[in-house]
């Protein structure tokens, strides 16, 4: 199948970050290609941040072991990928806390004119 980022045009950046994302991970799973003992990283961006290290975990440990890398940079690598999804999962939680607050504000601010 023909895939290009121009024929995702019509689609919103969120679904076509997604989408990208779906299928960098499914190229890097189906290629199974180990470039000097690791997964390729040509999705991964250069820096290396909370939030690539967290959508590429796979890709990082497999570079982090090739190097050679002890166990406790493993396990902070694990870490700071557990963290980043908790930090993201807690932002959804008060976005979500706030849109309600807003929104029963909303209905106060009509009852107290009533």
């Amino acid at each position: 199948s023909a895939f290009s980022i121009r024929s995702l045009n019509h689609v919103s950046a969120p679904q076509k970050s997604s989408l990208l994302k779906h299928f960098s991970t499914a190229a890097a799973a189906d290629s199974d290609t180990l470039i000097n003992n690791r997964i390729s990283r040509a999705p991964v961006p250069s820096s290396l941040d909370a939030r690539t290290l967290s959508e590429n975990l796979d890709i990082v440990l497999s570079h982090l072991r090739s190097r050679r890398a002890s166990d406790e940079a493993l396990d902070a690598a694990k870490t700071i990928s557990t963290l980043n999804l908790d930090r993201v999962s807690l932002i959804k939680q008060r976005d979500e806390a706030l849109q309600q607050r807003n929104e029963l504000s909303a209905k106060v601010g009509m009852l107290m004119r009533e």
